[in-house]
């Protein structure tokens, strides 16, 4: 079991790496405790889109070097709202580039 469960980090990818435009600017990975992993079970269980929210903050690491702390968890619903899927736009990384600080 990990420390930090529902929690992850992206580093950029060092241009070298990338293969093609087409290739991720950044990869990393995310730990699911076990709560997450039962709530993700139980919507698809329930026949639901399973909708995680996602939360990115820019850090450091030891050696200076920029990334994005990330930390997930159930979709947040206004109580008194009604019980099916929310609607959502889907932003592309792609009209996010601007706003990552590296």
């Amino acid at each position: 079991m990990s420390a930090y469960p529902n929690k992850g980090s992206l580093f950029k990818v060092d241009e070298k790496f990338r293969t093609s435009d087409k290739s991720p600017i950044m990869k990393g990975k995310i730990e699911l405790g076990e709560d997450m992993c039962d709530y993700i079970q139980q919507q698809y269980r329930a026949g639901k889109d399973v909708i995680i929210d996602v939360s990115a903050w820019s850090r450091l690491t030891t050696a200076g070097d920029k990334f994005l702390s990330l930390s997930i968890q159930k979709e947040y619903v206004k109580e008194g709202a009604k019980d099916s899927p929310t609607t959502k736009s889907s932003v592309s990384l792609k009209d996010m580039e601007s706003d990552i600080p590296f």
